[in-house]
């Protein structure tokens, strides 16, 4: 399979968000690690598409570069946990609604917690 098309969307904050969307079915968001992403890149990894391709033969894989990374917009200062939140829920053509997502997380459960309306926990 050839790399999905790269989409952007613009958050609510004016922040143009680079994302793809692959497969039929109920969204899976793949929340990018916030210090390293690259969605195009990543289809360079043959493990990674293999995966890819994997879960969007099930769910409407969605994945994007965050703010500041890959191909989302790179020159922004706000990097807060809402300003993160603020990038999966993009405007325009994204098809991330807060209802029915269930987001695939491996790095940053506050950002997921607070994504589905939880307060993170303190420390």
């Amino acid at each position: 399979m050839d790399a999905p098309q790269i989409q952007y969307a613009k958050t609510s904050d004016g922040v143009n968000i680079a994302y793809y969307a692959l497969g039929a079915g109920p969204p899976l968001v793949h929340m990018p690690a916030v210090v390293i992403a690259h969605t195009q890149l990543e289809w360079e990894i043959p493990e990674y598409a293999r995966w890819y391709e994997r879960v969007a033969s099930r769910r409407t894989l969605v994945r994007y570069d965050a703010r500041g990374m890959g191909l989302s917009d790179r020159n922004v200062t706000n990097f807060s946990l809402d300003d993160h939140v603020l990038d999966l829920y993009m405007r325009s053509s994204s098809p991330l609604k807060r209802r029915e997502v269930t987001f695939l997380i491996d790095h940053c459960l506050p950002l997921q917690q607070r994504a589905q309306g939880a307060e993170p926990a303190s420390s």
